[in-house]
């Protein structure tokens, strides 16, 4: 059952990149203060498509299987608190599925950050290469510390996506509500992390201090984040109910 999991965590991540990319594009360039210089051309809307993708597909590949099992060894300690339950598998498991895919992520950023079109230092390589010459193997999880605050998002999200769920029966409905609720509260986090990721000389506390604006971009990322997480979770819930077991069952045959 996990590796169906896993196999329709992947596919609803990489769906969701595909159709909500070039937003996270622009969202990345308000955050850090380029949004006078936003990238028009089709091709650099999608810059750092792969690495989302394999970011993306990685953490929910991760995530949605960790949940599950984590979630089920809970509940056999006979623990009674549902939310209880939801929220610490919850945010366990996305800091888990963050921190192995947190190298995808930041090359991701670093490449939708630059805006020259022609740039060739926003190469997978060259960037590889820049990272590690400047900080090392620990370069690639730099600002990491945001990334597991961050993660609280899961531990808010998913016991009101369950519960919600539960009473609707509604992914969409539920997927929406939570993300929204979540994504208002932890902006601020999430913005920091984009900054940590882009300074090059970055302090965590000068710059939550100087930053003077903690929502900016704010629009921008709902507009990603609630399609991408509505597009993800539907996707897995539908494949988790009709089609990828059978898919795999009629492969083994």
């Amino acid at each position: 059952m996990n590796h169906d999991r896993c196999i329709s965590g992947i596919i609803a991540g990489t769906t969701a990149v595909a159709l909500t990319h070039p937003i996270d594009t622009l969202k990345i360039h308000y955050q850090i203060g380029k949004n006078s210089r936003l990238p028009t051309k089709f091709g650099s809307l999608y810059r750092g498509v792969l690495v989302n993708s394999l970011s993306v597909a990685s953490f929910y590949g991760t995530f949605f299987p960790t949940y599950a099992l984590i979630k089920s060894q809970l509940e056999k300690r006979d623990i009674k608190a549902v939310n209880t339950i939801n929220m610490l598998a919850g945010y366990t498991s996305s800091v888990l599925a963050s921190l192995l895919g947190y190298p995808f992520h930041l090359i991701k950023i670093r490449q939708q950050s630059l805006t020259l079109p022609n740039n060739k230092n926003y190469t997978i390589p060259r960037i590889i290469g820049s990272i590690y010459l400047r900080d090392g193997i620990p370069g690639f999880w730099r600002g990491s510390s945001f990334a597991l605050l961050r993660n609280f998002d899961y531990a808010i999200q998913l016991p009101n996506y369950e519960y919600m769920k539960n009473r609707s029966n509604n992914p969409t409905y539920s997927a929406f509500t939570s993300k929204f609720i979540t994504s208002t509260i932890l902006y601020p986090i999430d913005i920091s992390c984009t900054l940590a990721i882009n300074s090059t000389k970055f302090k965590h506390v000068e710059t939550f201090i100087s930053m003077s604006n903690f929502y900016r971009g704010y629009l921008m990322y709902v507009s990603r984040s609630i399609p991408a997480t509505i597009v993800a979770f539907n996707i897995y819930e539908y494949l988790q109910k009709n089609r990828i077991s059978n898919i795999l069952s009629h492969g083994e045959d």
